[in-house]
């Protein structure tokens, strides 16, 4: 008995002073403390623009929210991924989307997505970003990069059913995927994968209620793009960009990137399984390793 307690007191004490020689030696632990998020509004004349920010002295990743989401959908994923890898982290709410708000009767939105994002980032001191965008995100990053490409030190482009104006391949393949009827289907229908919606119900409550949280009423029109987008103009911006698609997204497929990204040698393509138009919210950790593998290319 007392043979026994001396060989546990023993193992206490080896394991005590292995810890302090690792405190001492400055290891940095493997598990991620979460960032502190400042929540803040910037007044755009008469729309108050929710957004969220880590802070902090690194390159800043600016995540571009889909139309089934607002900003703090990232929190549960890409947030704190994204700031441990020495990122400033910022997001915000577009107009009709989560916490920002604005009288669509009294105060109609004026000019495009990429006005109130360019206004948006200049107040809070942004000088050159990566855009990370999902979905309509990743269409307003395209938008911006074509009328400010200096200003964007990549583009990440998940999920994103972009009209592009001067490939008529690429045209008649973004008809494809989605049948009659396909918007009739129930929303987690349209943009999970069975894969998803199979094996993780838990995954598809919360991202229900993401989208439920997103939705904003009285909903006003949205605001159009400031360009026409084509694969001429995008690969003349010589930005670098990663397309990500979902294996299983009825929006934008693997085929529908890869026809862009022959176009555009400025730009590759990333495949991600058993996920469709969430990639972020299904496969978080191969999206992230993506993102962030890119960009650490990109600095």
């Amino acid at each position: 008995m007392y043979r026994l307690l001396w060989r546990i007191m023993k193992m206490a004490l080896a394991v005590t002073v292995v810890n302090a020689a690792l405190a001492a030696l400055s290891i940095p632990s493997t598990a991620q403390t979460a960032p502190v998020v400042k929540e803040g509004t910037i007044e755009l004349g008469p729309i108050s623009i929710y957004y969220l920010d880590t802070g902090g002295d690194g390159e800043t990743i600016l995540l571009m929210h889909p139309a089934s989401a607002g900003s703090d959908a990232y929190r549960k994923h890409q947030i704190a991924a994204f700031a441990a890898a020495g990122y400033r982290v910022v997001a915000y709410d577009r107009p009709n989307f989560g916490k920002t708000r604005y009288d669509p009767v009294a105060s109609p939105l004026q000019g495009t997505t990429t006005d109130d994002l360019d206004a948006l980032t200049r107040q809070l001191g942004l000088d050159r970003f990566h855009i990370v965008g999902t979905g309509a995100g990743g269409y307003i990053g395209v938008d911006f990069t074509l009328s400010f490409p200096e200003r964007v030190r990549s583009l990440v482009i998940a999920n994103a059913a972009m009209d592009i104006m001067d490939n008529d391949t690429y045209s008649a393949m973004i008809k494809r995927p989605r049948p009659e009827g396909f918007y009739n289907m129930p929303i987690e229908f349209q943009e999970l994968s069975a894969s998803f919606r199979t094996g993780n119900p838990e995954g598809v409550k919360t991202w229900l209620e993401n989208y439920t949280a997103s939705r904003v009423k009285p909903r006003g029109p949205g605001q159009p793009e400031k360009n026409v987008a084509t694969l001429k103009g995008i690969a003349d911006t010589k930005v670098p960009m990663l397309f990500i698609s979902g294996e299983a997204d009825n929006y934008a497929p693997p085929p529908l990137y890869r026809e862009a990204v022959k176009h555009l040698p400025n730009a590759e393509l990333v495949t991600i399984p058993e996920s469709a138009h969430a990639s972020y919210w299904e496969r978080p950790d191969d999206y992230n390793k993506a993102v962030l593998g890119f960009l650490a290319k990109h600095h």
